[in-house]
């Protein structure tokens, strides 16, 4: 997640509704930085700075299982303008020709988040 570059965002997804840039108006850009805080940009201007922290946690939108299992988490400030919170659970997944984030809010079970992608640019 900290390597040069950023993540552009693709789509969210809440409550059956699908967020792009094209539909509300603003690019969005993430970099994590190895000072501890994620930029935010909106049509690369900067947004929001916010410290964030990795981690693994048990996702409780999980059933219980006989051995919790922890998965990726990061957290950060969640924007006015996209309904997480500010823990998401984070996967990311390599192909060959691009590498996608998919973020979802932890209140995604209980229909309070939302399911984000974005994809790797290099600078």
């Amino acid at each position: 997640m900290k390597a040069t570059g950023y993540w552009e965002w693709e789509s969210s997804t809440t409550r059956g509704a699908r967020l792009t840039p094209a539909s509300v108006g603003f690019s969005r850009q993430l970099v994590f930085k190895s000072d501890g805080k994620v930029h935010i940009y909106h049509n690369r201007q900067p947004e929001l700075q916010a410290v964030y922290r990795l981690s693994q946690e048990v996702d409780a939108c999980q059933p219980p299982q006989p051995q919790p299992v922890a998965v990726p988490m990061v957290r950060y400030t969640a924007e006015a303008q996209f309904p997480n919170s500010d823990l998401r659970r984070y996967g990311i997944a390599l192909a060959a020709a691009d590498t996608t984030l998919y973020v979802d809010g932890v209140g995604l079970c209980t229909d309070t988040g939302a399911a984000e992608r974005y994809r790797w640019r290099s600078k």
